[in-house]
């Protein structure tokens, strides 16, 4: 008989997710959302024809802020995902 050791074959033993890590799994979920309805806010306040540059300036910066936010914590739910 040949034992999965012997034949060279890994099993990987999926790890699952800690008590912290299900509870940031849904943190996670909740603050994407939140920073979701900032971005289509942002997006809604840019429809003003008569905004000030200044406001132009400072709601772009915020929202490639939030974009930011939002790619980093999609990235740590799909690895949380991976695992849940």
């Amino acid at each position: 008989q040949i034992s999965n050791e012997d034949s060279g074959v890994k099993i990987e033993k999926k790890k699952k997710l800690s008590y912290m890590e299900k509870r940031e799994f849904e943190q996670l979920m909740k603050d994407v959302q939140d920073l979701e309805e900032r971005k289509d806010e942002i997006n809604n306040l840019f429809l003003d024809a008569n905004m000030p540059h200044d406001d132009i300036k400072k709601l772009s910066q915020e929202l490639w802020e939030v974009i930011k936010k939002i790619e980093i914590k999609e990235m740590r739910w799909l690895e949380l995902s991976e695992r849940a």
